[in-house]
């Protein structure tokens, strides 16, 4: 068996981390294809900070390390992949992510001990790269990396999310945490993809050519029964847009407000709501922000920053 190691490293706040959401989405839809499942072996996926020097320790016979990297855990992720590189040259390093630079030409000239770089959505192009790993290790032909030799074109988006089976109903989450006393895992969760905006602050609609795509109302539904049955305290929606598809968001709120009601948990429900559609939103708020489902302290946020704009406009003027 090829043995895969892979991080989604996370700040902890007092008992609550987060899932590796992400890798565990790449390692869900893995695990459905049988040719390649067979073949590969994933280990724990590291997300504790402070157990670096152990984890290190581990990838010593890895044969392949996966990097889900974002701007709170780009510096740790790669100290801790030159260190394995360091103890196994030959383990093939792959990092993706929203913090990968995109234009990185330079990047693999500062940054040796990394093999591969993943631009875009990771989960076709993974099966790509260990489908070559497999064969010939030739990866010239995969679309969406970066390597110091090449970089190849754009991977397409995925048009179909329903192909990409749930991190959380087949369990892969669970597969790849430790079970430690006193942590109470988050969830990160996705509705959708993409976003229709081209905000300045934000490369999100313009990564996604503004375009939208969305799971069956069906599947999240599932998903809110798992997060109740499996005691899950918190949601954290990380659609750009929750809200913007009004009536099946509508339906989900209720549901997530529903599951708390008959099984205690989830206790709070964090979205990011749609930008300029606050006729959608509202009705959805008064839903998800009866007590102990919605982040009230997201809506004061939101407040805050209206109440900042108003400030600056006058200052200005």
């Amino acid at each position: 068996m090829i043995k895969v190691s892979s991080s989604q490293f996370n700040y902890q706040y007092g008992g609550e981390i987060r899932f590796p959401y992400s890798i565990a989405s790449l390692i869900s839809y893995i695990q459905s294809k049988p040719n390649l499942s067979k073949n590969f072996q994933f280990e724990k996926t590291f997300v504790f900070r402070d157990k670096i020097d152990e984890y290190i320790k581990q990838c010593k016979d890895s044969d392949i390390f996966l990097g889900s990297c974002y701007a709170w855990n780009w510096e740790i992720t790669k100290t801790l992949v030159k260190e394995i590189k360091k103890i196994n040259p030959k383990c093939l390093t792959i990092l993706g992510g929203p913090q990968v630079p995109n234009h990185s030409e330079r990047f693999f000239e500062n940054h040796p001990f990394v093999d591969i770089i993943v631009h875009g959505e990771g989960e076709y192009i993974i099966e790509n790269i260990l489908d070559a790993y497999l064969k010939d290790k030739d990866f010239s032909g995969i679309k969406g990396i970066q390597t110091i030799d090449f970089r190849t074109s754009p991977q397409e988006r995925i048009n179909n999310l329903d192909d990409l089976p749930s991190p959380y109903l087949t369990n892969t989450v669970w597969q790849l945490v430790e079970h430690v006393d006193d942590v109470q895992w988050v969830a990160p969760w996705e509705t959708n993809r993409g976003c229709p905006y081209q905000c300045t602050f934000c490369d999100w609609g313009s990564a996604t050519n503004t375009k939208m795509r969305k799971w069956d109302e069906h599947r999240m539904l599932k998903e809110i029964e798992w997060f109740g049955d499996n005691k899950i305290t918190y949601i954290d929606c990380c659609d750009a847009n929750f809200g913007i598809y009004q009536d099946r968001d509508m339906k989900i709120a209720t549901k997530v407000k529903e599951v708390k009601s008959e099984k205690g948990y989830p206790l709070v429900f964090r979205p990011t709501w749609a930008k300029f559609s606050s006729d959608k939103i509202i009705p959805i708020v008064f839903i998800v922000s009866s007590p102990f489902v919605c982040d009230l302290a997201l809506l004061y946020h939101s407040m805050s920053c209206i109440v900042a704009f108003f400030l600056l406009y006058y200052a200005h003027y």
